[in-house]
């Protein structure tokens, strides 16, 4: 028995990173793909779907349009979904998805609905995984409802993603699944080596305390102008400590603005700025502490899990997901309300004077591997998957059980939405490769016929109506052909029947404008069936039947059959002679009769 088929969309496939969302979505399928047949779509080539291909992971690049009024909604963000899918500008998905015809589809991100839409348009399940809590400053109602409505399973990567959704009541099809970590994947033999290695080439001692801050893009609602104000504070107080700002530059005004504030303060060989690597094994073990002050509220934030797994000592903001981490690890104390940033420079000069523990750092990765390891997330996934697999197994056994809907056989359809074209052929569907292999096989634009994208996506995909070699697996299983002689050809599966004439076509209702010319070794190939004669014509025919009604009937009895039914005898009755009237002139043919009749009687 086959496997079911889920198909997982990205909203990006960054070129010079990982986001945390990708890191999340690479690690799903990959444990997905352990009992479905994955295919992890991205919208274009980049470090995502290099690592997918890695891991041996089935991958796809297709566009995928996103609506980041998602995230801030407002009032019209449901008209504005609505303008777009009404535009079809989830058409391409849609054809995505009858070419591939998943059992379930996979959307991360509150931004990324198109795949959602495409799929509940084809009566495909929807699995959509939450991974940013929507702007609180905003009214979040009507994005969360039409999440609600496309999406049968809601799944959250903390509480802070699912309260949206909680607030409107909408909590059945609610689950939460926290991100998780493969700690051979950081390979925590080299963390020593790497500690000493980068410390060594950024110029601080092994007895300098270092303070991290990191994020794979810089810009202002990460708070890095917080970590640097808190840093000023900090240097007059402890002159050992150092300060590290890893991340890649995206808002070049708003980094200048923070070197300038770092250069004025004359703490300048105090601070180190290195670029963000996706390889983050060589970035924390380096740093003491870590701190997150970020001004967002975070879906998850994995900055933090991550200080703990490499056991550093984790001060943060109040922001969402970063609040969920710290209480569920029992690092409450390195809290901060979000925007204090004198409490965050109190907090942090707290920590620094309090003694350093290995106890402590050990407790941090201990705590973090009980509530957010791999063996936790693989039991809440498992009851996840079991719901997928239920649904999957009950759609299936749906459509076997019922008869497909009636098309026409061996006819062009089409579905509103999408561009792709299929030619209907037992009981299959097929895409045609390409506009020049529907042109080449004689194919019209008028033939095809539109289709509502549910009945469509009942017929299984069957390979694609192509010119690629082999001919006879890609061409029409029905068709007029011809090769370097007179003789036409229609083609049925492996066989091939000579036509006599062109009448011969046109009685068996082809069109010779049909007819394709192919290689002559092509059509030697097939089998040579019977001879297509002419018929009668249609007005042969009615012709002989009027002749066979016009024929007299005879005035003896007809002969009856043995067993058959004896019928009435039909005999001519002559017509009654018409007396013709004074009043009225008589016809030339009358007027001779009544002349006859006459010269007889004398």
């Amino acid at each position: 028995m086959s496997r079911p088929k889920v198909m997982l969309f990205s909203h990006i496939c960054g070129d010079s990173f990982i986001t945390g969302a990708e890191k999340y979505l690479l690690v799903l399928a990959g444990e997905l793909s352990q009992h479905f047949d994955c295919t992890l779509v991205v919208p274009a080539e980049g470090l995502l779907l290099q690592e997918a291909g890695q891991r041996g992971l089935n991958t796809i690049v297709h566009p995928i349009p996103l609506v980041w009024s998602m995230f801030k909604p407002e009032g019209s963000v449901t008209k504005e979904l609505e303008e777009k899918i009404s535009r079809h500008e989830h058409g391409g998905i849609v054809n995505l998805l009858h070419m591939h015809q998943p059992d379930l589809v996979i959307t991360n991100t509150i931004v990324n609905p198109m795949p959602a839409a495409a799929a509940k348009a084809l009566g495909i399940p929807v699995a959509w995984f939450i991974t940013e809590k929507a702007s609180a400053e905003r009214d979040t109602a009507p994005a969360v409802r039409w999440i609600d409505r496309y999406a049968d399973w809601i799944i959250g990567i903390s509480e802070a993603t699912l309260q949206p959704f909680r607030a409107e009541g909408l909590t059945s099809k609610l689950s939460l699944l926290p991100p998780t970590w493969r700690k051979e994947e950081l390979h925590p033999e080299q963390w020593t080596y790497n500690r000493l290695q980068r410390r060594a080439e950024w110029g601080i001692a092994p007895e300098q305390r270092l303070v991290g801050y990191i994020s794979s893009s810089l810009h202002p609602e990460k708070g890095l102008e917080h970590f640097i104000y808190m840093a000023l504070k900090v240097c007059p107080a402890v002159p050992d400590v150092q300060f590290l700002i890893i991340g890649n530059t995206t808002d070049k005004d708003y980094m200048e603005r923070c070197e300038r504030r770092i250069q004025a303060s004359g703490y300048t060989h105090r601070f180190h700025r290195v670029s963000f690597e996706s390889n983050i094994e060589m970035l924390y073990p380096a740093m003491d502490f870590v701190v997150i002050p970020s001004l967002i509220e975070e879906g998850f934030g994995m900055t933090a899990l991550e200080g703990l797994i490499f056991g550093k000592t984790v001060i943060s903001y109040r922001a969402g997901g970063l609040d969920e981490i710290l209480r569920t690890t029992g690092n409450a104390s390195g809290l901060v309300e979000k925007g204090d940033v004198i409490g965050l420079a109190m907090k942090m000069l707290e920590k620094l004077t309090a003694a350093p523990s290995e106890l402590g750092n050990q407790a941090n990765r201990r705590e973090a591997e009980e509530a957010f390891g791999f063996d936790t997330y693989r039991l809440r996934l498992s009851r996840l998957m079991h719901q997928f697999q239920l649904r999957c197994a009950a759609l299936t056994a749906e459509r076997m059980a019922s008869p497909l809907p009636p098309l026409w056989m061996n006819a062009v359809y089409k579905s509103p939405t999408a561009s792709a074209a299929f030619l209907i052929e037992n009981g299959v569907k097929r895409p045609f490769r390409s506009s020049e292999a529907f042109l080449f096989y004689k194919y019209r634009w008028g033939d095809i016929h539109e289709v509502h994208d549910a009945v469509l996506h009942r017929y299984p995909t069957s390979i694609p109506v192509s010119m690629e070699a082999p001919f006879h697996s890609h061409r029409p299983s029905v068709m007029l052909a011809k090769g370097s002689g007179p003789t036409v050809y229609l083609l049925m599966e492996h066989r091939r029947f000579p036509f006599v004439s062109v009448r011969s076509i046109r009685q068996r209702g082809w069109d010779p404008e049909r007819i394709v010319t192919i290689p002559d070794k092509e059509l030697t190939a097939l089998e040579l069936g019977g001879t297509l004669t002419e018929t009668a014509s249609p007005s042969v025919k009615r012709a002989r039947r009027k002749r066979k009604k016009q024929r007299p009937v005879s005035r003896r009895k007809a002969q009856v059959r043995p067993g058959k039914r004896k019928r009435k005898t039909l005999t001519r009755k002559r017509p009654a002679k018409k007396r013709l009237s004074g009043s009225k002139k008589a016809s030339g043919r009358s007027k001779r009769k009544a002349a006859g009749r006459r010269r007889k009687a004398a």
